[in-house]
């Protein structure tokens, strides 16, 4: 997607406390790479996204996590500088660790942050590109994500992201209905048809939608 924000339905009614979210993955931080090969593998389908004769300044990894994007990010594309953005202090002191023992990403620099993607603490127009990969599902209120990221990009710059939408994990939803129908055990995600109506709306131009 090109650079821009988008309005969701209000009826979205996405509830979630990002407190224990934030919790939740610090605690995780320091174990989290050795079961992220799903996410690891959405990384790459995200990156094959992104032409390869691209040259970028500063990069925005919005939900960094460990760091993981942001290294690919700096081994395929050597940006000036990285700078990565989570909400969860365990995983910023985890990415800042890695960046430090990986020399393949030695002729970037980069810093991770902790902070909200609906409040980024970062000028306007100040990256090149954005990027965020299985992270937008924790935030609860996309349409100021997408102010904000459309606030900090630089103009015409683009925003490449992925995240579950509804219907992933159906299967396991539906069992989990079966044996406990008064409790959810599975999130609920925004749909395609929300993320691709608030889009044309406000005449995203959408690419991979």
């Amino acid at each position: 997607m090109s650079a821009s924000h988008a309005l969701l339905p209000e009826s979205s009614g996405k509830v979630i406390d990002k407190h224990a979210v934030a919790v939740s993955f610090s605690r995780a931080a320091n174990s989290y790479d050795g079961v992220a090969n799903i996410q690891r593998w959405v990384i790459n389908q995200l990156l094959s996204k992104i032409p390869g004769n691209n040259s970028f300044n500063r990069v925005l990894d919005i939900g960094c996590g460990t760091g993981h994007l942001s290294q690919q990010i700096a081994v395929q594309y050597s940006p000036k500088a990285i700078t990565g953005l989570d909400i969860a202090e365990g995983m910023v002191k985890v990415a800042n660790e890695k960046w430090l023992r990986s020399p393949a990403c030695s002729e970037s620099l980069f810093e991770a942050v902790c902070g909200d993607a609906e409040a980024m603490p970062f000028s306007n127009n100040e990256f090149s590109i954005a990027v965020s990969s299985f992270a937008l599902q924790w935030c609860p209120n996309l349409p100021v994500v997408f102010s904000e990221v459309y606030r900090a990009l630089e103009p015409g710059a683009k925003f490449y992201f992925s995240l579950p939408i509804d219907g992933t994990l159906k299967e396991l939803k539906r069992c989990w209905d079966q044996v406990d129908p008064s409790n959810t055990h599975v999130n609920d995600f925004y749909s395609l048809e929300d993320l691709s109506l608030a889009a044309k709306e406000i005449g995203f131009s959408q690419q991979h939608i």
